[in-house]
């Protein structure tokens, strides 16, 4: 069954800057450090309408192959990231990403 994830945090920098920054998988590979590897994860940032398939080891030991994302709508303005990702062990995650308020 999807879901709506919400993710907020508060920075010092500009929200606008922040929020583009989030955009680029070198980012989400940074944040997740120690938590999870993404292998064949793309250099530069998610583009809307794209599919990402990478493999994903959570904690050092769960691997999770062929872990599909798809970015739906970057949307600058509100700053949200709307995705869908799914994998063998989860049949569909809606990702809503949302920037910094200030």
């Amino acid at each position: 069954m999807p879901c709506d994830v919400t993710i907020q945090d508060r920075h010092r920098r500009d929200a606008d800057t922040v929020f583009a920054e989030a955009m680029q998988f070198g980012e989400m590979a940074q944040a997740m450090r120690g938590l999870a590897r993404q292998d064949r994860l793309p250099r530069g940032a998610a583009q809307p309408g794209a599919t990402y398939v990478v493999d994903v080891t959570l904690f050092g030991v769960l691997q999770t192959p062929g872990h599909s994302m798809h970015v739906n709508t970057p949307d600058h303005a509100t700053r949200v990231l709307k995705s869908r990702a799914h994998n063998r062990s989860v049949s569909q995650f809606v990702r809503a990403v949302s920037g910094p308020t200030l």
